[in-house]
């Protein structure tokens, strides 16, 4: 099994939750929008990086490592006066294929950040004040890249196990919406 059909059983076994997450969040249209979808987007990417401090990189990935996000997104949470909530939980890998379900989804959303920072760019917001994260990931393709070739170097690569830890993935990054989507609910309802 070659990357690009590991990364193709990724996508597939995760379509559907990545259609609800992309539903769930929407365009975003409004600073309303742009604001829920920074609580949330930091929320689960704090649990990913705080879980990544912890793992023992595997020495194929010869010094590599996924885009940290956490402090740009930090600078555009102060830009837009939002206090961070507390940070999904994100449980360590068990396995080298569940770390790669994992490192797919967050370095495959420097493809969604392509469409996302041109919305955020029409609401006033950009590399400098508010989306710096957005411009980092969108910045990243050479790392996605990068990852793909590592996927394909992946040994004893467990297709269930990456599916399902990319599936849990996305269920939480839904989670963290749907909360904040809660919270909101209890502070306007």
């Amino acid at each position: 099994m070659n990357s690009t059909s590991r990364r193709f059983v990724l996508r597939d076994g995760t379509w559907t939750i990545h259609q609800q997450l992309d539903a769930a969040i929407g365009p975003l249209t409004s600073l309303a929008a742009y604001k829920r979808y920074l609580v949330s987007i930091l929320a689960l990417r704090g649990g990913v990086e705080s879980c990544f401090q912890h793992i023992s990189w595997p020495d194929f990935f010869e010094g590599w490592h996924p885009t940290t996000l956490l402090p740009v997104l930090n600078q555009d949470a102060r830009d837009m006066a939002i206090s961070p909530d507390v940070f999904s939980s994100v449980a360590l890998p068990a396995t080298i294929s569940a770390l790669m379900g994992m490192v797919y989804v967050v370095e495959g959303a420097s493809l969604g950040a392509q469409i996302l920072v041109k919305q955020a760019s029409l609401l006033g917001l950009g590399e400098e004040f508010g989306a710096r994260h957005l411009f980092v990931q969108s910045g990243s393709l050479d790392n996605w890249k990068v990852f793909l070739s590592l996927l394909d170097k992946t040994p004893a690569f467990d297709k269930e196990q990456a599916v399902d830890s990319a599936r849990n993935l996305f269920c939480s990054a839904l989670d963290a919406v749907k909360k904040v989507d809660a919270q909101q609910g209890l502070l306007h309802g």
